[in-house]
């Protein structure tokens, strides 16, 4: 009975943790629509694809977050650290893309 509680409370996080990540994809998405004019990667059916990719991102990195938490004693020490690490990493993959 334990078990079965704590698989239902952590999928339960994780349902709401990616519809919550969803929200802010779409309306990237819709954003991109609105003023992406001549890019190809969001036309036609490419939207779907990008938005996958979006949801696959989230689908890796919301376990991962949950995992590093545990690393921490204090919630809010986790919290900043992990948002830290988590901007750090976009802004220099972004940095190597637009280089390379």
């Amino acid at each position: 009975a334990v078990v079965s509680t704590q698989s239902t409370g952590w999928t339960s996080t994780l349902i709401w943790d990616l519809l919550n990540f969803l929200v802010p994809s779409v309306l990237m998405l819709v954003l991109f629509q609105c003023f992406a004019d001549n890019v190809k990667a969001f036309s036609g059916s490419n939207v779907f694809i990008v938005l996958l990719v979006e949801m696959l991102y989230g689908w890796a990195v919301i376990p991962l977050m949950y995992l590093l938490g545990h690393i921490f004693h204090n919630e809010v020490l986790a919290y900043t650290r992990l948002i830290t690490l988590n901007v750090l990493t976009g802004t220099m993959a972004s940095l190597v893309v637009f280089i390379l």
